[in-house]
């Protein structure tokens, strides 16, 4: 199964913080989210909770409480918001011939346990099974 997924400029999170500026990951968005990913965002509260959760990301450091890897996927991550929405979004992750990791948030989703029960593990399967077609266009204003 193939899907596309876009570059995810991560200027406006980390303007302020130059010591990523190198890093080697890079973020892609799935285009099946990017609407429910851009009204996330539009809550200030959680613009501040996915700049902290950039910060485990682009250092490739795991925690249970904001950035963990699945043990059920050996490539599936999960970007964690615990909050009264619970809202999870699940990564593919892997790496380039060229060492870079590539991290796609691929799936948005509000839990109601912590657990992985079976219907959450239908909607994880699919995305250890995509592959993505990656889009990496910079905006000229961005330039």
């Amino acid at each position: 199964m193939n899907k596309k997924a876009s570059y995810f400029s991560l200027e406006v999170f980390l303007k302020d913080r130059p010591e990523y500026k190198n890093s080697n990951v890079e973020l892609y968005l799935s285009e099946e989210i990017k609407d429910d990913f851009t009204d996330l965002l539009q809550d200030r509260r959680y613009v501040e909770k996915f700049r902290i959760r950039l910060h485990y990301i682009l250092k490739r450091k795991y925690s249970r409480n904001h950035y963990e890897k699945l043990k059920e996927y050996k490539d599936i991550t999960e970007i964690k918001f615990k909050d009264k929405n619970n809202i999870r979004i699940y990564c593919k992750e892997y790496k380039t011939k060229d060492k870079v990791q590539i991290v796609i948030m691929a799936k948005l989703v509000k839990k109601k346990s912590q657990d992985i029960n079976k219907k959450l593990k239908k909607l994880i399967e699919p995305i250890h099974l995509t592959n993505y077609e990656l889009k990496k266009e910079t905006n000229k204003e961005d330039q």
